[in-house]
């Protein structure tokens, strides 16, 4: 008895398979019924400067959605397709306080906080605590003051992000300040 070349053994699978898919495959028209397409927009975005406004609505359960909102920035080298890093503003729920997330890369040291300035010779910095680590990022986070907010809505044009990379070197990364102060104003606070 003769075995079947290799190549016709793997035909022989990928045509059962599917076949079977094929069988298995629901019937399009007894397939239920899509829920309604809103008349609001899922997906909102809007540019100030050089930070990005975007609101997106969310499924929580059934039918119950909620619009989120934040603005962001992304840092990106110069030649270099990838973000380096990654800050954003906005609001977890719709009485929380207003929140500064900065995500980075893995490459960082976890025994130094992130500390974000508002100008090149400002004293006072947000300090954010790191919150988790995945594949894609670092991430770190706080609150932000009243008097934080004011600095930066006041600011020049140029601020910074503080931290210290996985080799033990202190790093800063410059960020754009201009529109920020008219992202926040469109951010929504509902």
């Amino acid at each position: 008895m003769r075995l079947p070349s290799t190549t016709t053994f793997v035909m022989t699978l990928v045509l059962a398979a599917t076949a079977a898919a094929a069988q298995a495959a629901p019937d399009p028209a007894a397939a239920p019924k899509a829920a309604p397409v809103s008349t609001q927009p899922q997906s909102t975005s809007a540019t100030y400067g050089d930070w990005a406004l975007v609101c997106q609505q969310v499924v929580l359960t059934g039918t119950e959605t909620r619009r989120i909102c934040e603005i962001s920035q992304t840092l990106q080298a110069q030649g270099v397709k990838e973000p380096i890093a990654q800050i954003a503003f906005g609001r977890p729920q719709k009485a929380d306080p207003l929140n500064m997330t900065v995500l980075l890369p893995v490459n960082i040291a976890l025994d130094k906080g992130v500390k974000v300035f508002s100008e090149a010779s400002d004293g006072v910095a947000a300090d954010l605590s790191w919150r988790k680590c995945t594949p894609g990022g670092c991430f770190a986070d706080t609150k932000v003051s009243a008097d934080i907010l004011k600095r930066w809505r006041t600011a020049g044009e140029r601020g910074r992000i503080e931290l210290r990379n996985a080799n033990g070197q202190d790093v800063a990364l410059p960020i754009s300040l201009r529109g920020f102060a008219q992202a926040m104003d469109a951010l929504p606070t509902d």
